[in-house]
């Protein structure tokens, strides 16, 4: 196997350990490698070293002064329908949709979650290869009402089906050219 570059390192207030335990039990080929405690430190720190699907991750429990959120997700590409619901149902627990699962233009069954843990996730079926362009799945906040109350406006269009019939980049790069124009 080729050396992974990029270890994603999440931080969390106490529960890395606990995390770590349950996206374990989440995710088929998947385990703990090792669990470091940090000494004299004020939250009882850890450090875990764990795979999910057979990529390294790594936790930390080192206090409350970061928060994950949902602006990074990890998108969990799916053989079946049924590896998505099994999936979603283990990271609905205690979890918010994002996006509810269900069908939607770019796939026959995708959802977007925060778990208990605050970590954000896509569970797309993805029957063959997944290619960006087949799709413009974006989720913008829109401040409503009260302060810091957002709503999700959720546009999932296939950019085929525009009348452009252009790639998604070709239409982002022609809005900002107009953006720069004004």
């Amino acid at each position: 196997m080729v050396m992974q570059k990029i270890t994603p390192h999440l931080w969390f207030d106490k529960e890395a350990k606990e995390a770590a335990e349950f996206y374990v039990s989440v995710f088929d080929n998947s385990s703990i490698n090792s669990i470091t405690p940090i000494h004299d430190s004020p939250s009882g720190a850890f450090i875990v070293a764990f795979q999910i699907m057979g990529y390294e991750f790594m936790a930390i429990s080192a206090g409350p002064y970061f928060k994950i959120n949902p602006s990074i997700s990890f998108h969990v590409k799916c053989a079946t329908v049924e590896e998505v619901d099994r999936i979603w149902e283990k990271l609905s627990a205690g979890g918010t949709a994002l996006m509810e699962l269900g069908e939607y233009p770019f796939s026959k069954r995708y959802g977007w979650i925060q778990d208990k843990f605050g970590v954000s996730w896509q569970v797309i079926y993805n029957r063959g290869r997944f290619r960006a362009e087949d799709y413009a799945g974006a989720v913008v906040y829109r401040r409503c009402g009260g302060a810091g109350r957002r709503k999700p406006l959720v546009s999932t269009r296939r950019c085929s089906e525009t009348p452009e019939r252009r790639s998604w980049s070709a239409m982002w790069r022609a809005r900002s050219l107009t953006r720069q124009e004004r």
